[in-house]
């Protein structure tokens, strides 16, 4: 007899959350692209915003510009005044790349809860995303935004959705709150946030449901 495939509990844009995501807001556990997809397509923003999926980036990384034109073309990003990135090393440990746009110029700007662990990562990224994202890519400078560092193992990833949660509030990065209380905040806020949707569902499934009787 076959085992049942787990389900989601919910779907969101295009991420959809399984019960063994919900398990990796606790304290102490790695956010994995799922869970920083979802912060993003839930993080109120403008038009002028634009918040890329880590899956979006991550394919963009390993294709050549023609594709990555292809894969984007469609998101008017040349448009946008703020794009923002979910980088990872390739391994465990996600940094934040923002990309703003000036009157003359453009600047990337990397936040790594690390030092500059991903800084490697972070030229490259912003090297391949000049073209997809600038008007001029020679007007397109590059900074290493110094942030407070993460205190454990675990929490690169809630560093990443506080951060931009912060800065499309208007928060400067000198103003950034990113103290461990902080972070645990930031995990009981979207665990609610997922919770809160997921009986939201609940409820219009169920009213639909006794409406077609």
């Amino acid at each position: 007899m076959k085992a049942k495939r787990p389900q989601p509990v919910l779907t969101v844009g295009d991420v959809s959350l399984y019960d063994s995501d919900l398990l990796l807001l606790r304290d102490g556990e790695w956010l994995n692209d799922s869970l920083l997809q979802f912060a993003f397509e839930t993080q109120p923003h403008d038009a002028g915003v634009a918040l890329l999926s880590p899956s979006l980036v991550h394919l963009v990384a390993n294709v050549d510009l023609q594709s990555a034109e292809a894969l984007v073309g469609g998101l008017r990003l040349r448009a946008k005044t703020r794009v923002f990135l979910a980088l990872n090393d390739g391994g465990s440990h996600w940094s934040l790349l923002e990309f703003a746009r000036g009157p003359q110029s453009a600047v990337f700007r990397h936040y790594d809860s690390l030092g500059a662990a991903n800084a490697r990562v972070a030229r490259r990224a912003a090297a391949k995303w000049a073209p997809l994202l600038a008007q001029s890519q020679s007007q397109t400078t590059f900074e290493q935004v110094a942030i407070r560092r993460q205190e454990n193992n675990a929490d690169c990833g809630v560093f990443v959705a506080a951060i931009v949660a912060q800065l499309l509030e208007g928060r400067s990065p000198d103003q950034l709150a990113l103290a461990p209380e902080d972070m645990g905040r930031k995990r009981r806020e979207l665990e609610k946030k997922a919770r809160d949707l997921i009986s939201e569902n609940k409820s219009a499934s169920n009213a639909s449901n006794n409406t077609c009787k």
